[in-house]
């Protein structure tokens, strides 16, 4: 058959693509045989790209998993397929059809299939293609939108869904894996609910952070925001440390489902060995429901984004004083399940009145920013605060006598090697104390401190003046 004659009779973007299937089930890789003049243009764009010629690899263009599974699945089916999804910045309708007359066998068992991709794409989503949906999908639907709207609890909504997702693939694992690009922070909630050890032995696996974890999945996605393998040999070349890390979990079959809101990535649907018949299914399903997670993930992280700022101070990053009455109560409360203790240290900047008098207030700022660097250097995941201008809280849980010591002797090295000048004062808690008090301990004992070095240093109390 003349491939080019035919496919110039089909609108959008066409072509026809051509693999082997070799008497033992392995595909060779896939060749372009035909393009109509519309994806012609799309590949003469493509910087470097070949001259095109019949039976040109199909990776002599592009590099898509995603695309080159529907085609083998087409064309070793023998069943029509569509999709429809957001990739390369477009909602796309792709159409896979069988050209059956085209099936080619060689007398070694090798046969030659032909599959007829037709694509349209659009800026806009089309809500006619997203609610034409299985009575499954729209079963699945509903159920999910129950799950993420009937409890307040954001961790318990995420989990109930997750484990709805896994029963509609009857897969082996499924997660959620949440992404907050402002904070590179990453979370993984599966059936059993928040998982942070399982997120990081995920990451550990990949010889990466959980956050660089997420971003090679994305990666991986080629602007497309679904991966559905049937078998995760495909990665084996293409990505061997993902292939390896998908091995070491047992894993021979993945589907990768980034969730967006308007544009934006919040995270990933994570499903393993899922019931293979049912994959086209389930991307339709996942097609329906992640429109409203990631509604839901979208206000969870508005809402605990302002928390954050309602307790944050601006110009140090650090806790501000409105958070500390959480915390005392949290002590109050837990103080029995710190075997070792809580160290409280009260600290404050000698001499920033003295600074802001001479060189002004961006240079008193200066002041205090550092300052906070040091505190952060010195207690790095501590809860640190500032609570006044000058003025600053450490608060130490499960630790001891000796090393609260040795903590504020380094705090006090470290302040003098950065020519910032401190005064201190803390005081060891037990299970049997009164917080408040010995945090008011703590407060008065800093205040010593401070007069003992006006005492030396006169010049520098302009407190009184």
């Amino acid at each position: 058959m003349e491939y080019q004659g035919f496919i110039e009779n089909f609108g959008g973007l066409s072509s026809v693509y051509a693999f082997d299937i070799m008497s033992d089930g392995s595909r060779s890789e896939i060749r372009l045989m035909a393009s109509n003049k519309n994806y012609k243009a799309v590949l003469s764009q493509i910087p470097g790209s070949p001259k095109f010629y019949p039976g040109i690899p199909w990776r002599s263009y592009f590099e898509d998993i995603n695309l080159e599974n529907y085609l083998y699945r087409c064309g070793s089916t023998d069943v029509p397929l569509y999709s429809y999804e957001y990739a390369h910045g477009y909602w796309l309708k792709g159409f896979y059809i069988p050209l059956q007359t085209e099936v080619e066998k060689r007398d070694d068992g090798v046969r030659t299939v032909y599959v007829l991709y037709v694509l349209a794409k659009s800026k806009e989503v089309d809500p006619e293609a997203m609610s034409k949906r299985s009575n499954e999908a729209s079963e699945a639907f509903i159920d999910i939108s129950v799950k993420l709207h009937k409890t307040d609890d954001f961790y318990r909504a995420i989990t109930d869904t997750v484990t709805a997702i896994k029963k509609i693939c009857v897969a082996d694992m499924c997660s959620i894996y949440l992404l907050d690009e402002d904070s590179h922070e990453c979370e993984f909630v599966n059936e059993h609910g928040l998982s942070m050890e399982r997120m990081k032995s995920i990451a550990d696996s990949m010889h990466m952070t959980a956050y660089e974890t997420a971003k090679e999945w994305e990666r991986n996605l080629s602007g497309s925001d679904c991966l559905i393998l049937d078998s995760v040999e495909v990665l084996k070349e293409n990505n061997p440390l993902w292939y390896a890390s998908l091995v070491d979990f047992d894993v021979n079959r993945i589907i990768l489902y980034a969730i967006r809101y308007n544009k934006e990535l919040l995270g990933f649907v994570w499903i393993a060995n899922y019931d293979i018949d049912k994959m086209m299914s389930i991307k339709e399903t996942l097609e329906t429901v992640v429109f409203q997670i990631g509604s839901v993930i979208v206000n969870h992280n508005l809402v605990k984004r302002l928390k954050k700022k309602s307790i944050t101070d601006e110009l140090t990053g650090l806790y501000n004083r409105s958070a500390i009455g959480g915390k005392i109560d949290e002590l109050i409360e837990h103080k029995d399940e710190y075997k070792s203790g809580v160290g409280i240290i009260y600290a404050d900047l000698n001499g920033l009145k003295t600074v802001n008098d001479r060189f002004g207030h961006k240079a008193g700022d200066e002041f205090i920013v550092n300052a906070a660097k040091l505190f952060k250097a010195v207690y790095e995941g501590k809860d640190i605060y500032r609570i006044g201008g000058d003025e600053f809280v450490i608060i130490c849980t499960d630790m001891t006598e000796e090393e609260l010591e040795a903590s504020v002797k380094k705090l006090r090295s470290d302040a003098e090697t950065s020519d910032i000048s401190l005064a201190i004062g803390y005081v060891h808690a037990t299970s049997d104390c009164d917080v408040k008090r010995i945090m008011q301990l703590a407060d008065e004992a800093m205040y010593r401190d401070k007069e003992e070095y006006y005492k030396l240093h006169p010049e520098m109390n302009r407190r009184k003046r």
